[in-house]
C-alpha cells in the first residue's frame, strides 16, 4: 500500500470514530440518561477489573467500530460487483 491509501484508510477509520461517537451522544441525550454517556466511555476504556462486564466491553467496542465496519463491507460489495462487470 502507498503511504496516500494508508492515509486515505486512516481518515475512513477516523470519519468512522466520528460518526460512531456522535451517535451516542444523540442516544444519550434522547433517553435523558445522563449517565449513559459516562457508563459508556468508562466501559470503553476501563480495565475489565472494573464494575463493568466483559458482554458491556464487548458492547461498547462493537458500537464503537460499527459504522467503519459496515463501511468497509459496503466497498467490499461495491468492489465485487465492479469486479464482476469487468469480466
Amino acid at each position: 500500500m502507498t503511504p496516500k491509501q494508508i492515509a486515505r484508510e486512516w481518515l475512513y477509520l477516523l470519519g468512522g470514530l466520528f460518526f460512531s461517537q456522535i451517535f451516542v451522544l444523540t442516544l444519550s441525550l434522547l433517553t435523558s440518561d445522563n449517565g449513559f454517556i459516562g457508563d459508556f466511555y468508562s466501559a470503553l476504556f476501563l480495565p475489565t477489573k472494573s464494575y463493568h462486564s466483559p458482554i458491556e466491553k464487548i458492547v461498547a467496542w462493537v458500537v464503537t467500530l460499527a459504522p467503519y465496519i459496515i463501511f468497509q463491507f459496503v466497498r467490499s460489495i461495491v468492489w465485487a460487483v465492479k469486479t464482476i462487470r469487468q469480466k
